[in-house]
């Protein structure tokens, strides 16, 4: 999902980074952006659940088009509930009862939960992986020193969590 959404975020800054078109031109551009875009989000959104789709198949025991409408009806769902979290829902908070997400919307709380939970874990296991169970790789082929491998170890998690809490703790 990272590289598909990272795909559809560089389309999007080269399209807005354009030029402004001439006046006659403009229209133009108006009918290549939205394409691109489209184009960009697709790909974001065949990335994202091409993973789910791999790994649902063989320990569900399903076939993939059963996979990939459930995978895509899911994602859909989500989505629809963050749009609708911006009107509709706006004034529903469902986890109003838990002090300090009183009035956090779907949104916000998917939004908090991949960026302060997902996003700092993946980045900790990538670091202690690479560090423990794949020196060898960094070391050899890459041609990268211990010291590296040392620093994924112990450095890299130490500032990932400190990163990570000193939010919660401060």
């Amino acid at each position: 999902m990272i590289g598909g959404w990272t795909l559809a975020k560089a389309v999007e800054t080269v399209i807005d980074g354009l030029p402004a078109p001439a006046e006659a031109g403009a229209r133009f551009d108006g009918l290549l952006a939205a394409p691109a875009r489209m184009t960009a989000y697709h790909a974001a959104f065949m990335a994202a659940t091409a993973a789910i789709v791999a790994s649902l198949v063989p320990r569900l025991s399903w076939t993939r088009p059963r996979a990939v409408a459930i995978a895509a009806a899911t994602c859909f769902t989500a989505g629809i509930a963050t749009v609708l979290s911006f009107n509709l829902w706006a004034g529903w908070s469902p986890l109003r009862m838990v002090p300090g997400l009183e009035a956090a919307t779907v949104f916000d709380l998917l939004d908090d939960l991949t960026s302060n939970i997902m996003l700092p874990l993946g980045g900790l296991l990538v670091a202690l992986f690479a560090g423990w169970r794949a020196p060898r790789l960094l070391e050899g082929e890459l041609g990268l020193g211990p010291a590296w491998a040392g620093s994924l170890r112990w450095a890299a998690p130490a500032l990932i969590l400190a990163a990570t809490l000193a939010p919660v703790l401060l």
